[in-house]
């Protein structure tokens, strides 16, 4: 056989055939080795029976992992939160007025004129004057102004300390403005807003 042939004929069986690679064994891949989690402890109170005492057993094994069970957290999470609103808006001081003139309204002269040189702070979310529908306080007659809202319980508290009188005749004829959440209007042309 010649030269030529020879090579020709190892090409062949070359191309022809599989390599020997596909017939040899598989190389095994180590498997990976598990990594153990460490265990998840939840904390246990037992609950006992309303006026059942607690068993001596269960006296013996208490500990302070009891402290964090869920209703304790959401406590934590809620008074923290409650605690920084808090701080939040102590940091914060609200807007304040001072009335510089007798404000229009049902009550008596001298006791609308006793608001005169008070500071009042305004009621939350307000800074500035705005258009409000007011009521009277004592004839529930109906109207439109430009003024300041304040907590009306705020603004009598800090009345008392200024005009104590004018303060008893609020408690006494229009004990509603007490309540919590009711605001007292004070018009903007006679008060001043304070910055």
């Amino acid at each position: 056989m010649t030269r030529i042939g020879f090579t020709a004929l190892a090409l062949l069986l070359t191309i022809g055939n599989p390599s020997w690679a596909q017939f040899l064994r598989p190389i095994p891949l180590p498997r990976p080795v598990p990594v153990p989690r460490p265990p998840i402890h939840v904390p246990h109170v037992p609950v006992h029976a309303p006026h059942a005492q607690p068993s001596q057993a269960n006296a013996d094994s208490s500990d302070d992992s009891g402290l964090w069970t869920g209703a304790g957290s959401l406590a934590l999470l809620f008074g923290g939160g409650y605690l920084g609103y808090r701080c939040w808006k102590r940091r914060t001081p609200a807007a304040r007025i001072r009335i510089t003139d007798i404000p229009p309204g049902d009550a008596p002269d001298a006791i609308r004129r006793a608001w005169i040189g008070l500071e009042l702070p305004l009621a939350d979310g307000q800074t500035v004057s705005k258009p409000i529908a007011v009521v009277g306080v004592l004839s529930n007659g109906e109207e439109s102004t430009t003024g300041y809202a304040v907590s009306g319980k705020t603004a009598v508290e800090l009345l008392t300390a200024h005009a104590p009188e004018a303060a008893d005749w609020w408690r006494e004829n229009a004990d509603h403005v007490m309540t919590d959440g009711y605001q007292l209007v004070f018009p903007e042309y006679v008060c001043q807003r304070i910055d």
